[in-house]
């Protein structure tokens, strides 16, 4: 019954996450224009590379604006930053991203999408990510993250950075697992998936050390376990184990391959991991998964709830915002706040010392 009810749970936010077009098991896909085509914003795959070289840039913040009469992903804008508004988020790397770079006193890179229309910002680094995918093919048509190594493999061969100053942050969201269960994979094969996505993502981090990058940061997984789209059953009152228990092997398996990689290069700290799953649990005060020791008042509970950002014909909003954001760990059924992925970053912050 266990495993009957995990398979329910993880069917439930693959289900949601995908018909409404921004599925990512932690993260949103926003589809922003900048009067050329629409591209995704950030968050699996290759994360990020950046040169070594600081260049100080104005960075803009990604807001999206509903129109009555259209879902979100249908109407989105760049429109000046406005706290609180329902679509304020970014993605997990858009955060990871920008923290990891602040704290390295540089800003944040560009997406790979833009590296023509944006050449003056091509020194301070790249962003290869895009939402949905993994390192393999999964339900969101997109290069899989060999397809984004690739990309970033053709920009050392032109020159366009050096590798020995650059540094990669790598993120595996989870939608290998999601493209898995869509397909009827049972709980019982899980653990072998999980070792063949460890097996493709060590060998996709051989490559890219081996173009030359001396610092190569790897996200662990979250606590799928802890998402509101999980919980929302038991109305939040507690974490899922069961489900869980898949990030956690996901984690150890991880581990253990990075040990072996450094042990390999003969150096301790050329690839290093960022532990979401310890940061998000400190974040959260979980303990034995209970977020009655949050301190976040609204525990487990999103800030919206609804289909956030969107509106009907007339223009009535189909969501719920509560009334003090900063009170909430989770944004949405499937995202964290601002304030909660900064105390994630603040749980974090120790580890990126190794990246200096």
């Amino acid at each position: 019954m266990a495993d009957q009810s995990m398979n329910l749970d993880l069917l439930k936010l693959i289900r949601d996450g995908y018909e409404s077009g921004q599925f990512d098991l932690n993260l949103p896909k926003f589809m922003v224009s900048k009067g050329l085509e629409k591209h995704r914003l950030t968050e699996t795959g290759l994360s990020f590379l950046f040169s070594g070289t600081p260049m100080q840039i104005q960075e803009t913040c990604q807001v999206l604006k509903p129109v009555p009469g259209k879902n979100h992903m249908e109407s989105l804008s760049l429109e000046n930053h406005l706290e609180d508004f329902p679509m304020v988020m970014f993605s997990r790397i858009t955060l990871s991203m920008k923290n990891a770079a602040s704290f390295l006193g540089i800003r944040s890179p560009i997406p790979y999408a833009w590296k023509v229309t944006e050449e003056k910002w091509i020194k301070n680094g790249m962003n290869f990510a895009i939402g949905g995918t993994g390192v393999f093919k999964t339900l969101v048509d997109q290069p899989n993250m060999t397809a984004q190594i690739n990309f970033f493999q053709q920009l050392i061969q032109k020159k366009v950075y050096t590798s020995s100053s650059s540094i990669a942050l790598v993120s595996l969201a989870g939608n290998d697992y999601a493209t898995y269960f869509a397909k009827n994979g049972s709980m019982e094969g899980t653990k072998a998936f999980t070792k063949s996505v460890i097996d493709q993502l060590v060998l996709n981090l051989k490559r890219i050390h081996g173009v030359g990058v001396q610092k190569v940061a790897v996200t662990g997984i979250v606590p799928f376990g802890c998402l509101p789209s999980i919980t929302s059953s038991i109305s939040y009152k507690q974490c899922k184990e069961t489900v869980n228990n898949i990030a956690k092997f996901h984690n150890q398996l991880l581990q253990q391959s990075l040990q072996r990689l450094n042990n390999e290069t003969g150096a301790s700290s050329v690839f290093i991991l960022l532990d979401l799953y310890h940061a998000f649990s400190s974040a959260l005060k979980l303990k034995q998964d209970h977020p009655e020791n949050s301190t976040f008042e609204n525990g487990l509970k999103p800030c919206c709830l609804g289909s956030c950002g969107s509106v009907d014909e007339t223009g009535a909003k189909k969501y719920v915002v509560c009334e003090n954001p900063k009170q909430s760990f989770f944004w949405d059924e499937h995202h964290p706040s601002d304030q909660g992925w900064h105390a994630v970053y603040l749980a974090l912050k120790h580890s990126l010392h190794s990246l200096l």
